[in-house]
């Protein structure tokens, strides 16, 4: 709906992203989390709306307002689920790293933890963008995450 592959460029840039394997992962976690994030950040009812005032022929300027302040820290949040994903496979003997051969296996939380926290921080002045407009009348941010470290304190 509002992300797409080419926004995991820069600091959150997935690799091998042109393979089609890696695509249809990508756009796994897209389908799966874009929903639940602008759930969360905007509230069931602002949300409904927004789906339905993108998908009209006429999109409204405030909705790709909306949309254009709900990208980044999206996919930011995407990214950080599917980096977490990532950093190791599921097995029939548990959470396992995979040998690689022509490069070191290193840990993703310094990336993860940064992009994290740049998602709170646009959250937060997103926040305060929608709650003192009155174009947004029913905002309601369900959840409001905490900032994380590389220690997963």
């Amino acid at each position: 709906m509002i992300v797409d592959f080419g926004i995991f460029e820069g600091e959150i840039m997935i690799g091998q992203l042109e393979s089609p394997p890696v695509q249809e992962s990508v756009q796994w976690f897209i389908d799966r989390y874009e929903p639940v994030f602008l759930r969360e950040q905007l509230g069931v009812a602002l949300y409904m709306e927004f789906v339905d005032g993108l998908s009209r022929e006429s999109v409204e300027d405030k909705w790709i307002t909306l949309k254009d302040m709900m990208e980044y820290p999206a996919a930011e949040y995407i990214y950080c689920k599917y980096m977490r994903n990532q950093s190791m496979e599921t097995s029939g003997v548990g959470a396992v790293l995979t040998d690689v051969d022509t490069a070191r296996r290193v840990s993703p939380w310094e990336k993860i933890v940064h992009a994290w926290n740049d998602m709170i921080d646009l959250t937060q002045d997103i926040h305060h963008r929608l709650s003192a407009n009155p174009e947004y009348p029913d905002y309601c941010r369900k959840k409001r995450y905490s900032k994380i470290n590389s220690f997963g304190l």
